[in-house]
C-alpha cells in the first residue's frame, strides 16, 4: 500500500492534465500553482528536517531510549547473576 501523499500527488497531476486538456491556459496556470506548492513543500521539509545525528521523530527518540534502557537492564541482570553465581560457588 502506498503512502497517502502519493495518491494526493497523483490526483493533483490528473487534475492538471484534465485542465490542460480542457483549456491550455487553465492547465498552465494549474501546473504553475502545483509547481509552487511543490516548491514550498520541499522548502518546508528541508527547513524542518532534523539535523544529522538527531532522531527523526519523538517516536524514534523514545524507541532509542527504550533500546538503551533494555540493554542496560540486561547487562545489570547478567552482572547480578554472575555475581550471585560466583559467591554461591565459593
Amino acid at each position: 500500500m502506498l503512502d497517502p501523499k502519493w495518491y494526493v500527488i497523483a490526483a493533483a497531476v490528473a487534475a492538471v492534465a484534465l485542465l490542460a486538456n480542457f483549456d491550455l491556459t487553465f492547465g498552465l496556470i494549474a501546473a504553475g500553482l502545483l509547481a509552487l506548492i511543490l516548491l514550498v513543500w520541499v522548502a518546508l521539509s528541508l527547513w524542518l528536517a532534523p539535523e544529522s545525528g538527531e532522531p527523526d521523530s519523538e517516536r524514534g527518540a523514545l524507541e532509542e531510549r527504550f533500546r538503551r534502557l533494555s540493554a542496560n537492564r540486561r547487562l545489570a541482570q547478567t552482572k547480578e547473576l554472575t555475581a550471585k553465581g560466583g559467591s554461591d560457588a565459593g
